[in-house]
């Protein structure tokens, strides 16, 4: 990672600009070459700091609903389950977390056995969520598992090593969308993956949805009209890329509170996702934040200067203690 300068990172996360030749537009912002931007996306690439090159689409307005899922299971002893369940291709994320001892005096007084310390998101069309999320339930019982969907988005707009803070995270839309449309499926189906990473990257794209470069800029520039494509960018995997201390916080915050608190957190360096959730028995807790830092002594600064104007006390910090499995959503 110290070989590309963090300007050039930020650029390659924040997104392709949508036009003829992509990277050299971006290069021209940031006054470099064309072939210099390429050759430290390919960098990133070849060593696995970047895990893809595609679109970032909004689940929501994609018609998918998504949920975070916990659950307290026992390892080793379960882990065979667990090896079962991220075969599940409609869950992307799934971690261990627990408290870690570089940082246990900001804890606050709990008991850990109890807390739920497997961590997963689950999303599917909306008419197979339920029965896709049934079977989960089925395979981890008699363990609970407990569903948070976010009620409220403070921030989701992922740049590890952004030092200026993300914009505001949009209102919460409705699935009102029509149905992808023919073009805009076979779109999908090629940026959800890893594109080619090349100087005509439209027109790579374009060959392989089985339409001209214009057609395609113009479908993309109406999923992003319609809020279904954030951006077309490199995903990197945060710990590959230095963030190796990073933590799932939470706090119970009364409903007065939490907008002016979320977006409070929204506006921390260090925060890149940011919601309002619903608390439960097992988990009471309603406002979370993820906190990426490259070391642990980092992330205490960063998350001291977080909540330190805010007055947010009393929190938990569910440190991720193993990746269990981090892709992107499949849509088509």
């Amino acid at each position: 990672m110290s070989q590309v300068p963090e300007p050039i990172l930020v650029a390659l996360q924040q997104g392709l600009p949508l036009c003829p030749r992509p990277f050299e537009t971006a290069a021209q912002a940031l006054g470099i070459s064309e072939e210099t931007l390429l050759a430290h996306a390919a960098n990133l690439l070849d060593s696995g700091i970047a895990r893809r090159l595609g679109g970032i689409f909004d689940s929501r307005r994609m018609g998918f609903t998504t949920a975070l899922c916990a659950v307290r299971v026992q390892f080793p002893a379960d882990e065979p389950r667990v090896a079962e369940l991220i075969e599940d291709p409609h869950i992307t994320h799934c971690y261990e977390r627990g408290n870690h001892d570089a940082i246990a005096n900001l804890q606050a007084d709990l008991a850990w056995e109890s807390l739920p310390n497997l961590w997963f998101t689950y999303g599917a069309e909306q008419t197979a969520f339920d029965t896709g999320l049934a079977w989960a339930r089925c395979l981890l019982a008699p363990a609970e598992v407990i569903v948070l969907p976010a009620i409220r988005h403070f921030r989701t707009h992922v740049i590890l090593g952004r030092q200026a803070p993300s914009p505001a995270a949009p209102a919460m839309h409705t699935n009102e969308l029509p149905p992808l449309t023919e073009p805009e499926r076979r779109v999908v189906q090629v940026l959800q993956g890893s594109s080619q990473l090349c100087a005509e990257f439209y027109e790579s794209v374009a060959v392989q949805a089985g339409m001209s470069r214009d057609q395609l800029l113009a479908t993309l520039q109406n999923m992003v009209a319609g809020g279904r494509l954030k951006r077309v960018a490199l995903v990197l995997r945060h710990r590959s890329a230095g963030y190796a201390a990073n933590a799932m916080c939470g706090w119970q915050v009364g409903p007065l509170q939490v907008a002016a608190m979320g977006g409070g957190l929204a506006e921390s360096p260090c925060v890149t996702h940011c919601y309002e959730r619903p608390s439960s028995a097992m988990y009471p807790f309603n406002l979370y934040a993820m906190m990426h830092a490259r070391t642990w002594r980092e992330f205490r600064t960063g998350y001291g200067k977080a909540v330190e104007h805010l007055g947010l006390s009393e929190g938990i910090l569910m440190c991720s203690l193993r990746e269990f499995k981090k892709t992107s959503p499949v849509y088509a």
